[in-house]
Parts: C-alpha cells; sequence; structure tokens
C-alpha cells in the first residue's frame, strides 16, 4: 500500500512539474508575441517618420523656379514659397493622426493587459 501512494505522489509532483514548465513556456512565448508585435508597430512608426523626412528632402532638394519681372527700369525677382512644406504639413499629419494612434492604442493594450494577469 506504501508502494501505492509513493506512486502516486511521484505521479503528482511530476504533473506539478510539467504544469509549471508548460505555464513557464506559454509566458515566454507570451512575452516573445507581445515583443514581436511592438517592434512592428515601433519600425513602421519610424518607416514612417523616415519617408516623411526623405520626401521633404526630396522636395527640398529641387531648385525653386525663381521668375524675374520687368517693369520699365524696375526688375523684381520673385521666387515660390517653399515646396516642400505643404507635403510635409500633409504628411506630418497624416502620421500623427493615424500612425501615432495606432502605436498608442497597440503597445497601451498589449502591455496594460500584461499587468492585469
Amino acid at each position: 500500500m506504501g508502494d501505492l501512494f509513493q506512486r502516486i505522489q511521484a505521479a503528482e509532483s511530476g504533473a506539478v512539474s510539467l504544469i509549471s514548465q508548460v505555464d513557464n513556456q506559454l509566458r515566454r512565448q507570451h512575452a516573445k508575441d507581445q515583443s514581436r508585435i511592438a517592434w512592428v508597430i515601433i519600425w513602421a512608426f519610424v518607416a514612417s517618420l523616415g519617408v516623411v523626412f526623405l520626401i521633404v528632402l526630396l522636395q527640398w532638394a529641387v531648385p525653386l523656379e525663381c521668375v524675374a519681372i520687368t517693369d520699365g527700369d524696375k526688375t523684381e525677382v520673385t521666387c515660390p514659397d517653399a515646396p516642400w512644406k505643404p507635403p510635409a504639413e500633409f504628411l506630418l499629419a497624416a502620421i500623427s493622426s493615424v500612425m501615432l494612434p495606432v502605436v498608442t492604442l497597440v503597445l497601451g493594450y498589449y502591455f496594460g493587459k500584461e499587468t492585469k494577469k
């Protein structure tokens, strides 16, 4: 009878150990998934900022076409305003209204969910 109880206790301790190992593995996998999602979202945000910077830089590098207006003895040269400003403002507004809330929402959801557990 004592041998049977020892076998049962050994089986129970093995099951508890196995459950603990599975639980630890699930926690590690969950943390890895959260980290992967967070990095994807962060890099998407950084890439969108880089694209805006690149577009502004390319627009800035384009030479301005100035126009000379001659009125009798007087010549007036007018150059258009910075051509990069309107696209930059549009892209910045798009990033701040679309991408930034997504970053905040996703990261807040995943890391806020972790604190509840």
